[in-house]
């Protein structure tokens, strides 16, 4: 499970991908807005714009792409995997958001 802010989206990707080796492909990640986790670090829960963008960043990445982060060029996993993402999600909005994006 992770949140927007809490670490880079290749960071997240690579350690994702390591893990789902070691497991024999039984890994997926829970993507969450951060509630009180971002709050301890003095952020406010993510919005549907910036899940928006972490989604799309980690499906690039998963797949193999490079992406753009925080106008940055960012490289592709040298050993990208399918990793499927699951969206935690409540209210209308972002149930709207996890419908669309969060179909692996």
């Amino acid at each position: 499970m992770t949140s927007p802010f809490l670490r880079h989206p290749l960071a997240a990707a690579n350690a994702l991908c390591s893990i789902d080796d070691l497991s024999g492909g039984r890994v997926a990640l829970g993507l969450a807005t951060g509630g009180s986790t971002v709050l301890a670090i003095g952020r406010m829960p993510a919005t549907q714009l910036e899940i928006r963008a972490e989604f799309a960043a980690l499906k690039a990445l998963f797949a193999g792409e490079p992406i753009e982060w925080e106008a940055r060029p960012v490289r592709p996993l040298r050993f990208p995997k399918p990793i499927p993402i699951y969206y935690s999600a409540f209210g209308p909005k972002a149930l709207a958001l996890a419908g669309e994006a969060a179909v692996a």
